[in-house]
């Protein structure tokens, strides 16, 4: 390696984007830039490849949602953890670092990351949806961690959405991830 030359295990997660809400002006949401290298993100589409491929009546599921959108899933948490368990160590400190730097940790509600477990760990493709997720609720966890690992630049759609229900209205606040290595 060259002086000053970046190689893909120097990664260095940085908070690009605050998403607030828009009354308490409290912090829902972040992108982080650089928060996962090109070889985390080849392995971990190696694995679902895999998964896809001889484990998939038991780690492949194809979810259509209501709204005509929906996502191919691959289940890959437990061979993560067997095969590549680099990568949820990864997935926790990741979230451990947006915890501590955008001030979570003030939050009596909101635990420390790394005292929880991990729910679940998805390859999603939405590849055989034209109008690609479309509009759904992710329930169950405490904290959700995506990494982009295509750049945005390949496709469309992606838009992550926040809502905020009010009684009078509902404010949309969206974005499309920029590709995370």
């Amino acid at each position: 390696k060259n002086k000053g030359e970046k190689n893909n295990y120097d990664i260095s997660p940085h908070i690009v984007r605050e998403f607030r809400h828009p009354d308490t002006d409290k912090i829902l949401a972040v992108e982080v830039a650089d928060a996962i290298s090109e070889e985390m993100a080849y392995a971990v589409k190696s694995l679902a490849g895999c998964a896809r491929k001889f484990l998939a009546e038991i780690s492949y599921e194809h979810r259509p949602f209501g709204s005509g959108g929906g996502n191919d899933c691959t289940f890959i948490q437990s061979l993560a953890q067997i095969f590549l368990p680099a990568i949820p160590a990864h997935v926790q400190k990741v979230a451990e670092f947006v915890y501590e730097e955008v001030g979570w940790k003030d939050e009596e509600e909101l635990p420390p990351p790394g005292t929880l477990g991990m729910r679940t760990m998805e390859h999603l493709n939405y590849g055989a949806f034209p109008k690609g997720l479309g509009s759904h609720s992710d329930q169950g966890s405490i904290y959700t961690v995506l990494f982009s690992l295509t750049d945005p630049k390949h496709y469309e759609g992606g838009e992550y959405y926040i809502e905020i229900t009010r009684e009078e209205m509902i404010e949309t606040s969206q974005f499309k991830p920029d590709k995370v290595c």
